[in-house]
């Protein structure tokens, strides 16, 4: 090997480190079994909204605004006013605002359409598509189906140096591609390429002369490019990050040696063609600069339809939310009742308390501050119990009988199984005729089955240790009084306080896991809440609660519960419900005025609602069992009196907080800067997956297909692994079901203390500044609006 000069060997890293900033934008999607709601953009939010969106368009045709026709539907629909627009047109361009009647001009204007053209698909443009395969279908495919297999052989432990090499040597044993795509040669010049990605990635940026000052982006618009497979590599390379493991590198190799190959071919073979091609493709980085620039512009008045919706939300919401009444508590509640923040939670928990005075509820995060993954100890199986932004720092080991799975074991390996038609064939066949027949039985008649629960074998076997230490009773308090303080108790517990951590049901969905608590990494909160309950319930751990001025009344029970979204039960675990004579009973009067709520939307009688979602829960053919977190557009941390009696729709997530409890903020800051961004992730989800479903959303669940049991879905037999939520969990058939909107987060607290935590921490004060999300501050006076903070003020 000819050893490189030494300004060679600099212009080789500054060209790596150019492009290792374009795939460090892609944001990681977690696997189908711990799926999570993720902002698709997360690693973008250093640049604004707009600005950003202007830049997707033109790399890859991306859509982070609704269209002209749904802006003018909702005119006409009286959803957004004139002075809505006209006050949203002055925040968005307060030099020249435009007038309503060029904004409605703006509605029937052509949109641009130019963008970015790989080589591949300039080459695209001279084939006859109607008779012939594009290049550019057939690249995603053949990557996308190297991508599942090698996922699969590898059972997802891909090696760093290995993704690249594995993929050159399986293409250059395939010939059926050039037999395809009608091209003789290329086999040969796929055989000619470098054997490592680095050695590819300098050849090919220097015979296509790829300007440095562009190349992030041009790394960036090859993984949008496959920005499915993209997003799973970001996954692999953040889980194993201590490995140096660079996936999403060597994918975006994969991706350029397509480029050089197809460079080199038409250059071979097609040299009457090669230079007006060559000579489009460097006209387009001299033009990048420019087009964006025209995408932005084009799309300012966009910016301006979508502020005055958020608008009139934000307005409705801070006339729900005023006057502010607060009614005393009873000095003792007789039950309460700590939900997960999730949106679903809101509505249950009105329904609640408008039975009795007695009952308080409270909000919390779904993983109740239990940074716990849960190991069974007869094997290597691991089950993290918390938010994906988080690692755990707990384990629960569980004793098993020799020889025998742990129900948690067994639970996923189920799922795993029987993701895809065939593989649930294979389940039955591999179970037994009569587990069929028990399969049919829970299937055709729902009502005779019970949900399973995650028992939680008795405390004096199971093991809460730290980096290998078991936790003593002091430990776990230690553990808890943070915990218990963040929840917003206050020093008053009551007789019966229920930890209520949710879940869904449903039947042969690969999402399923969004539909759970995303604060338990797609789990349900159900192991979290049953440790807790049983930690509370310990006289020793309370002993040592005690001493850290924390005192529970040896009367108050604190009791597991779990919430299922979809049916609207809530069942009460490890005690004898019927000895809980007036709780059971408020219960199931909270279930019920929810299936009355939900009987309109469901088209059945009020008192057949309840028979209906468990059909619902339990139908392989439902392809829209409930409407997990759509339509979420709020945040609201503040006492439960601030919004109690008030129906917020099921659009806010609820958390507790007193800030005169909190003296140095330190309980605020720890929610801006966890629960908060959950949220938001949560939001940009939905937004995303609406705004373009295509690129950021799993399309069809009809046509989707499980690709290697849990790693994500095709649409169809192929394409790129598709992210994202499937258009059934955002649309009912006639019209949308989430409306988006950017999250709109209301803290009522001193207005300097949540400026001093977004000046502390420069990932809030991105999001606020870039326009990703509102944070408002509720006052405490009874007329007044919420103050937003705007430009590094509030006004």
């Amino acid at each position: 090997m000819i050893p490189l000069k030494q300004n060679q060997s600099v212009q080789i890293n500054a060209n790596k480190s150019a492009l290792l900033d374009g795939v460090r934008r892609i944001a990681p999607a977690w696997p189908l079994d711990q799926a999570i709601a993720v902002n698709p953009f997360w690693r973008m939010i250093d640049q604004p909204l707009p600005q950003l969106s202007a830049h997707l368009a033109w790399l890859s045709q991306a859509q982070c605004l609704m269209s002209k026709d749904y802006f003018r539907s909702r005119w006409q629909q009286q959803d957004v006013q004139e002075e809505q627009l006209l006050q949203a047109a002055r925040e968005v361009a307060p030099d020249n605002p435009p007038g309503v009647e060029q904004l409605l001009a703006y509605l029937d204007e052509q949109s641009p359409n130019d963008h970015w053209h790989h080589f591949s698909q300039l080459l695209d443009k001279s084939r006859d598509l109607s008779h012939a395969m594009s290049w550019q279908d057939e690249i995603i495919h053949q990557i996308s189906q190297f991508c599942a297999s090698n996922a699969q052989q590898q059972d997802i432990k891909w090696q760093a140096d290995s993704l690249y090499s594995t993929w050159l040597d399986n293409i250059a044993h395939d010939r059926g591609i050039a037999i395809l795509m009608g091209a003789a040669g290329l086999p040969a010049i796929l055989n000619a390429l470098p054997e490592d990605a680095d050695s590819l990635v300098t050849e090919a940026l220097s015979e296509m002369t790829v300007p440095s000052e562009h190349m992030a982006d041009y790394a960036h618009a090859l993984l949008l490019n496959i920005n499915g497979w993209a997003s799973w590599t970001a996954w692999q390379d953040e889980q194993h990050a201590h490995s140096g493991l660079d996936l999403t590198w060597q994918l975006m190799a994969i991706r350029m040696a397509w480029e050089l190959a197809l460079w080199r071919y038409v250059k071979q073979r097609h040299a009457s063609d090669f230079e007006a091609l060559a000579r489009q493709w460097t006209q387009q980085f001299k033009l990048m600069p420019r087009r964006i620039e025209q995408q932005l512009q084009a799309q300012k008045l966009g910016w301006i339809w979508q502020r005055a919706l958020e608008l009139n939300y934000q307005l409705q919401l801070a006339n729900t939310l005023r006057p502010w009444v607060s009614e005393p508590m009873t000095p003792r509640p007789e039950m309460q009742a700590v939900f997960c923040i999730d949106v679903r939670s809101e509505p249950m928990r009105l329904a609640l308390e408008q039975q009795d005075s007695r009952i308080q509820t409270l909000g919390f995060a779904g993983f109740f501050g239990l940074p716990i993954e849960i190991a069974p100890s007869s094997s290597d199986y691991r089950r993290a119990q918390l938010p994906g932004l988080l690692r755990p720092s707990l384990r629960l080991l569980q004793p098993v009988n020799a020889g025998k799975l742990s129900r948690i074991e067994r639970i996923s390996a189920w799922q795993h199984t029987t993701q895809s038609g065939a593989a649930a064939f294979g389940a039955v066949e591999s179970a037994g005729l009569w587990y069929g027949v028990k399969l049919l039985k829970k299937t055709l008649f729902p009502g005779a089955s019970k949900r399973a629960v995650e028992h939680l074998c008795d405390p004096q076997q199971w093991q809460l240790s730290k980096e290998g230490k078991v936790l003593s009773a002091a430990d776990k308090a230690q553990l808890l009084a943070p915990v218990v303080k963040a929840m917003g108790f206050g020093g008053v517990f009551a007789k019966h306080i229920l930890l209520v951590g949710h879940g869904s049901s449903s039947a042969n969905n690969p999402h399923r896991a969004t539909q759970d608590c995303g604060a338990c990494g797609g789990q349900t909160g159900e192991l979290n809440v049953r440790l807790l309950a049983q930690l509370l319930n310990d006289k020793t751990v309370r002993g040592e609660l005690h001493k850290l001025e924390i005192t529970i009344p040896e009367e108050s029970l604190f009791i597991a519960a779990l919430h299922n979204t979809t049916t609207e039960n809530i069942e009460l675990l490890d005690v004898n419900a019927a000895s809980l004579t007036l709780v059971s009973h408020w219960l199931k009067g909270a279930t019920d005025s929810r299936h009355r709520a939900r009987a309109a939307a469901l088209n059945v009688a009020e008192d057949q609602v309840g028979t209906e979602l468990q059909k619902r829960s339990k139908d392989w053919s439902q392809t829209r069992p409930e409407w997990a977190l759509a339509n979420n557009a709020s945040f609201i941390i503040a006492p439960r009196q601030r919004t109690q009696c008030r129906d917020l729709q099921g659009r806010s997530f609820l958390h507790d907080y007193h800030w005169r409890e909190d003296k140095d903020f330190s309980l605020l800051e720890l929610i801006m800067t966890a629960p908060m961004l959950v949220t938001q992730w949560i939001n940009f989800q939905y937004y995303a997956s609406v705004t373009d479903n295509l690129r950021y959303g799993s399309g069809n669940k009809v046509l989707h297909n499980v690709v290697g049991r849990h790693i994500g879905v095709f649409e169809g037999n192929g394409g790129d692994l598709r992210i994202g939520l499937p258009w059934q969990s955002l649309h009912n058939g006639e019209k949308l079901m989430h409306e988006p909107l950017r999250l709109s987060v209301y803290i009522a607290a001193p207005p300097s203390a949540i400026l001093a935590i977004v000046r502390k921490h420069p990932m809030l004060k991105q999001l606020v500044d870039n326009q990703w999300l509102y944070i408002f501050a509720l006052d405490e006076c009874a007329e007044g609006l919420p103050r937003r903070l705007y430009q590094g003020r509030f006004e």
